[in-house]
């Protein structure tokens, strides 16, 4: 769909494939890495102790706005079969250190973030999408190739872009 309507479907091929593989550098997703649980929540106390990566003011409310609730999908949903897609950009995005292994590793954590933040609004889309089918192309023979590209080649994000929402 990316490849068809480039402009219209703001996504991450990587992210895609990760919700799909339910897998990040051969660690299996579930409740032990998701980064969407409520840090001070009394289900999730132990899981805070293991020293497993989470953010640490994170708060999952209930629709009472006062309440949480284990994560932010809820309290009863089993985390094996979960699909969040922003507890998993939260794992993407949260594991830079690990996506430093290699060049596609980096390029493939940088489009996600900013494929994210365009989504979120950080970086304002309506100014943004035409850079999308650039973005995907560069991407995609990045990752087909799977070789340094040339110069003109770099997977460019403007740094201006994300660091000022309009």
């Amino acid at each position: 769909m990316i490849e068809k309507y480039p402009r219209q479907v703001v996504s991450s091929p990587y992210i895609n494939s990760t919700i799909a593989k339910r897998n990040l550098f051969g660690v299996p997703w579930g409740y032990n890495v998701c980064p969407s649980v409520t840090f001070d929540h009394p289900a999730n106390q132990e899981r805070m102790r293991e020293g497993k990566k989470y953010p640490t003011q994170f708060r999952a409310y209930n629709a009472d706005l006062r309440t949480t609730r284990r994560c932010c999908v809820g309290s009863a949903r089993d985390c094996e079969t979960c699909t969040d897609l922003w507890a998993t950009y939260g794992w993407v995005i949260g594991s830079m250190k690990e996506h430093l292994r290699s060049k596609q590793d980096f390029t493939n954590w940088l489009l996600t973030t900013y494929i994210f933040y365009m989504q979120t609004g950080f970086i304002d889309g309506s100014k943004n999408l035409y850079k999308l089918p650039d973005i995907y192309r560069r991407f995609r023979i990045e990752t087909e190739t799977n070789t340094a590209p040339s110069e003109n080649r770099t997977l460019a994000l403007d740094v201006g872009d994300a660091c000022h929402a309009s």
